[in-house]
């Protein structure tokens, strides 16, 4: 049992890519390829799995280090989970950029692999609001 945290992969920029390769001149499966190779490289961070305690325990973290309103809608989610199911926190980038503020000034007060965890999630956080993409929990 634990939590997958990811980033949406937005079908309609890969399907607008593959329009606008192809309105280049490029054959389809040579544009399919192309805008699959793009994709790959924006997704820096595909996926980050934690088990429920290191979540639990990165959440009762970020409370007590920062405990700003902005985060609870991303918070309430994952304190509710009962598995398997999916939250989708909607793409708001102050939202966002509260979150992963609240979890980079966290990281020096953390210690192994609950640190490694909550700078994955850092990343996978940066990568959603560089793409506008919404941020996918899985519990299972």
């Amino acid at each position: 049992m634990g939590v997958k945290w990811y980033v949406k992969l937005a079908l309609e920029w890969f399907e607008k890519r593959i329009q606008e390769l192809e309105d280049l001149g490029v054959e389809l499966a040579d544009a399919m390829y192309k805008a699959w190779i793009e994709a790959l490289e924006m997704f820096n961070v595909w996926a980050l799995e934690m088990t429920y305690d290191q979540v639990y325990r990165l959440i009762a973290a970020l409370k007590t280090h920062w405990g700003d309103a902005r985060l609870d809608a991303y918070m309430t989610p994952l304190l509710s989970f009962a598995a398997p199911s999916e939250v989708e926190l909607p793409f708001d980038e102050e939202g966002y950029s509260a979150f992963k503020m609240c979890i980079d000034e966290l990281l020096g007060e953390l210690e192994g692999t609950l640190r490694e965890r909550a700078l994955q999630l850092s990343q996978l956080i940066e990568t959603a609001m560089r793409l506008g993409s919404p941020i996918i929990i899985r519990c299972y």
